[in-house]
């Protein structure tokens, strides 16, 4: 599963429980949004704020909210077929990066590069990002001319330690590791959440 891959370092990832709840919070700060969550349909949203909406209060009542986390609602979906959310999740993040301005949105010449140096630099942290996503129907030969050939090993990685991975995206995006970009996940039997925040600063989009 590539999203389990993307997840690799993440601290926030959840194991199935005993009961599958209506939605999920993350611990968070008000630097973090906005965010994109899920709601009850698998559609991503933007959320502006931290604790729940007053739809989410209604919905799940008698709950102990924690007014310092970014919520998510629960929706049906096959975890084996997870994946196939990685497109509409990532045009989602891209969207708000276009509105919001945010500067890690990168075309033309250079553009690995730059969105490369951009998240490295972000995350403030040594080896990120840690992946870039690319579309799965990408030739080889491709691949190449967007990353440069001399930048990429035997086991495609960019600059040594960037996983190129092919998936559902539309066009590559680099990705800090999970827990700095903020990207939660709770995987149950027929149900899935995400919630991603820190899109800012942990995300770089070529589109």
């Amino acid at each position: 599963m590539i999203l389990l891959r993307i997840l690799e370092y993440d601290l926030h990832r959840s194991r199935q429980g005993d009961a599958i709840p209506l939605c999920v919070g993350v611990p968070a700060k008000q630097e973090f949004l906005p965010a994109i969550v899920t709601n009850s349909k698998g559609e991503f949203v933007t959320i502006d704020h931290l604790g729940p909406t007053e739809g989410m209060r209604g919905l799940v009542p008698n709950v102990p909210w924690d007014d310092d986390s970014i919520y998510g609602l629960v929706f049906s979906w096959d975890s084996d077929r997870l994946d196939d959310v990685i497109g509409d999740m990532c045009s989602a993040a891209y969207d708000l990066s276009v509105s919001k301005e945010w500067g890690n949105v990168f075309s033309g010449r250079a553009a690995a590069r730059r969105a490369f140096e951009y998240v490295r630099s972000s995350s403030g942290l040594d080896g990120q990002p840690h992946v870039c996503l690319v579309p799965e129907d990408w030739s080889s030969s491709r691949i190449k001319r967007f990353f440069g050939k001399a930048n990429i090993d035997d086991q495609r990685k960019y600059r040594r330690y960037c996983r190129i991975i092919p998936s559902k995206a539309s066009f590559p995006v680099f990705l800090s590791r999970p827990d700095f970009v903020g990207m939660y996940t709770q995987f149950m039997g027929g149900s899935s959440s995400i919630v991603l925040h820190n899109i800012c600063l942990g995300m770089g989009f070529c589109p």
